[in-house]
């Protein structure tokens, strides 16, 4: 993150190269899974969608799924509650889906708000494309436009977290006139001065790789935050099947207070059932080594919006829910001042954690 005095100055960040170079290739690794029928789009996309059998008996997630095509993909989402309601827009991070709200959504919908929580291409029920390069963060934002775009969506309060706080802040820095407030929580406005990540070259599959606490968080628990998180793109790049959602959310929510059950486990398991799916998930981490300058005029755009703007943070989460973090935000937004900021006892998932607190927190923020 920059300073404010960088951000102030104008500094130019370092744009890192992209992938090139996989091993295997997305056509390899099709033939690996031939059962699994490859669709692509009119440009050529090629991409894979997961069974809705894998959906079934979803733990305290009963919400039938709406579709919205965006360049050929298909992008799932839940739309809940009366359309003439006040709009409430809950974006998710890497590597979940819309399900990491299901402890929120009631509450939300006990108060009259309209509900919409979408699936991030790659992640969910949306359509996977399953070649990694395809996952760029400006891809991903252009995603997120064009959703808004074809909901006609207005008037939003906007929750964020995690990945979805790094894109759509973006975009509420650059069309402010659509959010009316927003609940930020364990997340961040990415804007370099000098990115300090990279991606291996080549992205190659390590078939004898670990799980993920033999592989990444025991030796790397103690290291700054670039070393963690450039251990944490390495691994989910290169792991291949070893690398599980579930163990990894089971790991991190247990480690913000709250466990998961062995069902709710397999709910983050359910839309990657084979190595193919996971383009997505493996390779978000790395969309942060393609953040340009954009995202630091973003930042200058951010510090003039004078919509509510609330920062909640995790106590637990010692990367996203550091106070200096809230600080940053909280001093550089207008319309963060004189806000309730505050925090709960939780991890970086707080919504598995404290969701039902989180929510009647975003409840009273919107009926203030």
């Amino acid at each position: 993150m920059p300073s404010k005095e960088q951000i102030a100055a104008g500094h130019r960040p370092v744009r890192n190269t992209r992938i090139r170079t996989l091993i295997p290739t997305p056509q390899e690794l099709a033939a690996l899974e031939p059962d699994v029928t490859v669709h692509a789009t009119a440009a050529g996309v090629e991409y894979v969608r997961t069974p809705d059998a894998c959906f079934d008996k979803l733990a305290d997630f009963p919400y039938q799924p709406k579709y919205v095509d965006i360049d050929g993909l298909r992008m799932a989402y839940i739309d809940e509650g009366p359309r003439d309601a006040q709009t409430l827009l809950l974006m998710h991070g890497q590597p979940v889906w819309g399900y990491l709200y299901r402890r929120m959504i009631p509450i939300l919908l006990a108060a009259g708000h309209r509900v919409v929580v979408p699936d991030m291409m790659g992640m969910g029920r949306s359509d996977k494309p399953i070649d990694q390069r395809y996952h760029d963060y400006y891809t991903h934002v252009g995603n997120f436009e064009a959703f808004l775009k074809k909901l006609e969506l207005k008037d939003i309060s906007l929750l964020c977290q995690d990945w979805g706080s790094v894109i759509a802040l973006l975009v509420v820095a650059e069309q402010p006139a659509l959010f009316s407030r927003v609940l930020l929580t364990n997340g961040v406005m990415v804007g370099f001065v000098l990115n300090p990540f990279s991606i291996p070259e080549p992205v190659e599959l390590d078939r004898a790789a670990p799980d993920i606490i033999q592989g990444l968080f025991i030796p790397h628990l103690a290291d700054p935050f670039p070393v963690m998180f450039q251990a944490w793109i390495n691994y989910t790049l290169t792991a291949g099947d070893s690398w599980d959602p579930g163990q990894f959310l089971a790991l991190n929510c247990t480690a913000g207070g709250r466990p998961l059950s062995p069902q709710e486990e397999q709910a983050y398991r359910a839309p990657f059932p084979s190595l193919i799916y996971k383009a997505g998930p493996r390779t978000l981490p790395s969309m942060v080594c393609g953040i340009g300058p954009r995202n630091l005029a973003g930042w200058s755009k951010l510090m003039t919006f004078t919509g509510p703007f609330l920062h909640v943070r995790g106590s637990r989460d010692t990367q996203f829910g550091t106070i200096e973090l809230q600080e940053l935000h909280t001093s550089l937004i207008p319309g963060a001042q004189g806000q309730p900021h505050g925090m709960l006892d939780a991890g970086h998932f707080i919504q598995d954690n404290e969701g039902e607190e989180l929510a009647e927190i975003f409840n009273r923020f919107i009926a203030s």
